[in-house]
Protein backbone atom coordinates (compact mmCIF):
# COMPACT_ATOMS: atom_id res chain seq x y z
CA UNK A 1 0.00 0.00 0.00
CA UNK A 2 1.35 3.45 -0.95
CA UNK A 3 1.85 6.04 1.76
CA UNK A 4 0.42 9.52 1.37
CA UNK A 5 2.92 12.36 1.12
CA UNK A 6 2.36 14.41 4.29
CA UNK A 7 5.56 16.44 4.62
CA UNK A 8 5.03 20.15 5.27
CA UNK A 9 7.06 22.88 3.60
CA UNK A 10 9.76 24.38 5.79
CA UNK A 11 11.66 27.64 5.91
CA UNK A 12 15.02 27.64 7.69
CA UNK A 13 14.12 24.32 9.25
CA UNK A 14 10.85 25.62 10.69
CA UNK A 15 7.49 24.65 9.16
CA UNK A 16 5.69 27.45 7.37
CA UNK A 17 2.46 28.56 9.03
CA UNK A 18 -0.59 26.61 7.83
CA UNK A 19 -1.84 28.04 4.56
CA UNK A 20 1.51 29.53 3.53
CA UNK A 21 3.10 26.34 2.17
CA UNK A 22 2.54 27.31 -1.51
CA UNK A 23 4.58 30.48 -0.94
CA UNK A 24 7.74 28.67 0.20
CA UNK A 25 9.09 28.86 -3.35
CA UNK A 26 8.66 32.63 -3.36
CA UNK A 27 10.47 32.81 -0.03
CA UNK A 28 13.37 30.79 -1.46
CA UNK A 29 13.65 33.05 -4.53
CA UNK A 30 13.60 36.17 -2.36
CA UNK A 31 16.22 34.74 -0.01
CA UNK A 32 18.47 33.94 -2.96
CA UNK A 33 17.99 37.36 -4.57
CA UNK A 34 18.27 39.72 -1.59
CA UNK A 35 19.69 37.53 1.16
CA UNK A 36 16.55 37.48 3.33
CA UNK A 37 12.78 37.47 2.97
CA UNK A 38 11.55 41.07 2.72
CA UNK A 39 8.74 42.08 5.07
CA UNK A 40 6.40 43.06 2.17
CA UNK A 41 6.69 39.51 0.82
CA UNK A 42 5.75 38.06 4.20
CA UNK A 43 2.71 40.35 4.33
CA UNK A 44 1.51 39.67 0.78
CA UNK A 45 1.83 35.92 1.37
CA UNK A 46 -1.32 36.23 3.49
CA UNK A 47 -3.25 37.55 0.45
CA UNK A 48 -3.04 34.92 -2.33
CA UNK A 49 -4.31 37.09 -5.19
CA UNK A 50 -2.02 39.98 -4.27
CA UNK A 51 0.92 37.59 -3.86
CA UNK A 52 0.25 36.05 -7.28
CA UNK A 53 0.01 39.51 -8.90
CA UNK A 54 3.26 40.60 -7.27
CA UNK A 55 5.00 37.43 -8.46
CA UNK A 56 3.78 37.97 -12.04
CA UNK A 57 5.01 41.57 -11.96
CA UNK A 58 8.45 40.57 -10.66
CA UNK A 59 8.83 37.76 -13.21
CA UNK A 60 7.69 40.08 -16.02
CA UNK A 61 10.25 42.70 -15.07
CA UNK A 62 13.03 40.13 -14.97
CA UNK A 63 11.99 38.71 -18.35
CA UNK A 64 11.96 42.11 -20.10
CA UNK A 65 14.80 42.40 -22.60
CA UNK A 66 14.59 46.03 -23.76
CA UNK A 67 17.34 47.05 -21.33
CA UNK A 68 20.43 45.01 -20.51
CA UNK A 69 20.54 43.33 -17.08
CA UNK A 70 23.48 45.37 -15.68
CA UNK A 71 21.64 48.61 -16.45
CA UNK A 72 18.46 47.28 -14.79
CA UNK A 73 20.44 46.40 -11.70
CA UNK A 74 22.06 49.83 -11.61
CA UNK A 75 18.66 51.51 -11.93
CA UNK A 76 17.23 49.35 -9.11
CA UNK A 77 20.11 50.32 -6.82
CA UNK A 78 19.73 54.02 -7.65
CA UNK A 79 15.97 53.99 -7.00
CA UNK A 80 16.47 52.08 -3.75
CA UNK A 81 18.99 54.72 -2.64
CA UNK A 82 16.65 57.57 -3.55
CA UNK A 83 13.69 56.20 -1.60
CA UNK A 84 15.71 54.78 1.31
CA UNK A 85 14.91 51.13 0.64
CA UNK A 86 17.34 48.72 2.34
CA UNK A 87 17.13 46.25 -0.56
Amino acid sequence: MARAFTSRATWNGQPLPMGLEPYGLGYRFAKRKVGRVPEPLKITAHHPRLFRALAHMELGQEAARLVRAPLKTLAQIKVAMLIGCPF
